[in-house]
């Protein structure tokens, strides 16, 4: 059951993504780093802390720049993943 507080995708670099494709665009390959098993958030996370990005403070960051969370509260009607195409909300 989604609540509507839920992430259920991103936007980023003016498109739509789904929280597995924004994972793998971000998931890199360092021994240390998160991977895709991990979730968006936690890569995300990771990321954000490279860059010196407070994810917290989405008026701080474009999302041009990096990805901003989508929730499910936002989400009217049919969104889907601009890479994938799969709905965000079921």
């Amino acid at each position: 059951m989604q609540h509507l507080w839920d992430v259920v995708g991103y936007a980023y670099n003016a498109d739509v993504y789904c929280e597995h494709c924004i994972a793998a665009l971000f998931e890199r390959e360092d021994d240390d780093a998160p991977s895709i098993f991990d979730g968006a958030e936690t890569i995300l996370d990771d990321e954000a802390r490279r860059r010196g990005i407070d994810r917290d403070d989405v008026s701080s960051y474009d999302s041009n720049d990096f990805p901003q969370a989508i929730l499910a509260s936002e989400v009217e009607g049919d969104e889907h993943c601009g890479k994938c195409l799969e709905k965000l909300v079921s």
